[in-house]
Order: C-alpha cells, then sequence, then structure tokens
C-alpha cells in the first residue's frame, strides 16, 4: 500500500511540474517555438569517394558569389556521425514570392556571371564532387532567431522525423512539449522546421551547441 501511494504522489508530482513548465512558458507570451513562418532550402550532399575535402573547397570558393546575390550565406555544416550525408546547407529565402521576384533572380543571374566560376562550372564540378544531393524546402524559425542560434557554435544536433499517418500536427507540439521543458531546465531549445515539400520527413529539429 505504501508503495502504491508513493508512485501515485510521484505521478501526481510529475503531472505538477509539467503543468508548471506550461504555465511559465505561455505566460511569457507562448511556447518557445514560434509557428515556423520563413521558408528555407534544405541541401544534402554526399561526397563522392575521396572527393569530401574537394566538395567542402568548392562551396567555400562559393560563398562570394552568395555575398554578391544579396540573398546572404547559407549556414552549413559537416556531418560527423548518423545518416547518409557528408554536409548539410540551410538557404535563407524568406517566402517563395520573395525568393524568386524579379529582382532577386536578376541580382543572382548578375553574381553567377561576375563569379570567377559560372554557375554551369560550379554545377559541372559539384557533380563530379557529389554521389547523392537532395534538396528540402522547410518553414522554420525567424532568420535573425537561426543567424543568432548559429553564432559561436561548433556542433550541431540534427533529428530527423516521420510522423505516423495523420499525426503531423502531434508531432509538431511534441516537439514543441520538449522545447517548453528545456526552456524550463535552464537549457536551450531546439529549432524546429517542417517539410514544406520534397523528402519522405515530416521535420527535423537543430540544436545549436555553443562550445
Amino acid at each position: 500500500m505504501r508503495n502504491r501511494s508513493q508512485k501515485h504522489s510521484m505521478v501526481l508530482a510529475l503531472f505538477a511540474l509539467s503543468a508548471l513548465f506550461s504555465a511559465c512558458a505561455w505566460a511569457a507570451g507562448g511556447p518557445p517555438s514560434a509557428e515556423p513562418a520563413y521558408l528555407y532550402k534544405t541541401t544534402f550532399v554526399r561526397a563522392a569517394p575521396g572527393k569530401l575535402l574537394d566538395l567542402i573547397s568548392l562551396y567555400k570558393d562559393r560563398m562570394a558569389a552568395f555575398d554578391a546575390s544579396g540573398d546572404g550565406r547559407p549556414f552549413w555544416w559537416r556531418h560527423t556521425q548518423g545518416d547518409q550525408w557528408d554536409l548539410m546547407l540551410l538557404f535563407p529565402m524568406g517566402s517563395y514570392s520573395e525568393y524568386y521576384s524579379p529582382e532577386r533572380a536578376a541580382r543572382r543571374k548578375k553574381a553567377a556571371e561576375s563569379s570567377s566560376l559560372s554557375l554551369e562550372e560550379f554545377n559541372r564540378k559539384l557533380n563530379a564532387c557529389s554521389s547523392w544531393r537532395e534538396d528540402i524546402f522547410v518553414l522554420g524559425p525567424p532568420l535573425e532567431a537561426v543567424r543568432k542560434a548559429f553564432e559561436g557554435t561548433a556542433y550541431y544536433h540534427i533529428e530527423i522525423f516521420i510522423a505516423l499517418p495523420g499525426k503531423q500536427e502531434d508531432l509538431f507540439k511534441e516537439r514543441e512539449m520538449e522545447n517548453i521543458y528545456q526552456v524550463a531546465t535552464g537549457r536551450p531549445e531546439n529549432m524546429i522546421f517542417v517539410r514544406d515539400q520534397g523528402a519522405v520527413w515530416d521535420l527535423f529539429t537543430l540544436d545549436a551547441t555553443v562550445t
């Protein structure tokens, strides 16, 4: 009887603690994870055998063209363990209408033409350096929030999720609940990126760890 009472008390304590975390988060103006609204293109690249350093150098050399286009450089990082890709790049877009507006398209074209490496040549070298690529469009946190999270960060933890049929919204809410717990315990929240089109998964979270 005593064990049952202790177990019941523990369950009530955990429920109260969870409710407190949720109440604190909502009192502060809602859950810590804003509704995904900013569009990004996510690119996964697997290097061809023996071509990883060439692939990294190719993207490094391309950064000047991204700067000149006015779109800004992508956030990118190298894979260490887990999945099959070697590089992951996150390109800020804003929205489809904004990114593909005549003005921005013209700036990208001008930047590509003035680059030391034409877009055609870049793609040719990229094909030679990579054995697999995938582009996925996702909705995520505001650009400034992502940019701030990347400042001084050296390590990243990416988790990719596939929801059960009809459970995409529940999956997102579960990720938000985890962030409420993260914030309440003094840990950084995960950035949540929800698929808009492409890929087979539904969302990924990105944890930026400062070292």
